[in-house]
């Protein structure tokens, strides 16, 4: 509703109270069904309890400071670069981070069907079910991202110039390394929605700040090294700092559930993306696209021969499921 309304002239201050009118109006039928659906279900609508209210609120601070801190990664990031660099440095940046997040949200998708199944394996205490699950999301990561990845490595710059009609600079180092960062994501989503389920929160708190921490310092040190690409570098070394957490946490909660990780899958995924990170670099950095995308089409009949060997039959099994699903 903002772009229509930005095409048929709106200002900046129109098109943002079409903005909060179209959010306003798309939870109205959200609402509507959702009374509907607790009526059939036999829910009664009572008077709310602010006394009760307070203690949810009490008891669920630390969420609140995750939900903060998330939103500050995101907000904080642009002011950061707004103070530090000249506005159309921030307008580069924004741009590329936009196509970044459209794979971000495209992987994060997939979180709300995850989440109920996962959950249930555990209540079945369905090990070889739990296993199988963060499993797929690894295969997803190698036979999915990976490529679509590259591929937007190789086409968005053509892509880019049409959508900014000519008016922003493409800047193929740094989306090289967003989409880097993009790469180790998937890895520790499964951990992050097992950790949630369960309520460690000052344990997500904990890899938070954390992050926020190694993004900082590493982009106060690289800034004087590499200027504007510093910030693609930090948002990287924080990515994978934030697998390793996830990994650290999510390995002793299993252990406690008596559930033992496919640790040698997880290695040669990663060792994988990180191919696949050499590859993105060398597109970014050289004009040899045809031979590097030979040798990460080369270095996918490797990984396709090895998969079976190190994977689970169960969550090669999940895997063509979905895929069939998709097709249909």
């Amino acid at each position: 509703m903002p772009a229509i309304a930005i095409y048929f002239g709106a200002s900046f201050l129109e098109a943002v109270y079409i903005l909060i009118l179209s959010e306003f109006l798309s939870y109205l039928p959200l609402m509507l069904f959702l009374l509907n659906t607790l009526r059939k279900l036999s829910f009664k609508i009572y008077k709310p309890d602010f006394v009760n209210g307070l203690k949810s609120f009490n008891s669920s601070l630390i969420i609140l400071i995750n939900n903060l801190t998330d939103f500050a990664k995101n907000i904080g990031l642009r002011l950061i670069l707004a103070v530090i660099f000249s506005p159309i440095y921030v307008s580069y940046f924004v741009s590329l981070r936009i196509i970044s997040n459209f794979v971000r949200f495209s992987i994060d998708s997939l979180r709300e069907p995850f989440f109920p199944i996962i959950m249930n394996s555990f209540k079945r205490k369905k090990n070889n079910d739990i296993i199988s699950l963060i499993e797929l999301y690894w295969l997803i990561s190698l036979f999915i991202i990976c490529p679509a990845l590259i591929l937007m490595q190789l086409f968005i710059p053509f892509i880019f110039e049409i959508w900014t009609l000519d008016k922003i600079q493409f800047q193929p180092a740094l989306f090289s390394l967003l989409l880097m960062s993009l790469l180790f994501y998937p890895l520790y989503v499964p951990f992050d929605i097992i950790l949630r389920g369960f309520n460690e929160n000052k344990k997500i708190l904990k890899i938070s700040l954390t992050i926020i921490f190694v993004f900082f310092i590493s982009f106060i040190v690289l800034i004087k090294f590499y200027s504007f690409i510093s910030i693609g570098i930090s948002i990287l070394l924080s990515e994978i700092c934030a697998m390793i957490l996830y990994l650290s946490f999510a390995k002793q909660f299993l252990i406690k559930k008596k559930i033992k990780l496919n640790l040698i899958l997880f290695n040669f995924s990663n060792l994988f993306i990180f191919n696949t990170c050499f590859v993105l670099f060398l597109i970014a950095n050289t004009d040899s696209d045809l031979l590097v995308f030979l040798y990460f089409i080369f270095s996918y009949i490797i990984l396709t021969l090895n998969i079976k060997k190190i994977c689970s039959n169960k969550s090669i099994f999940f895997a063509k499921n979905l895929i069939t699903n998709i097709i249909k």
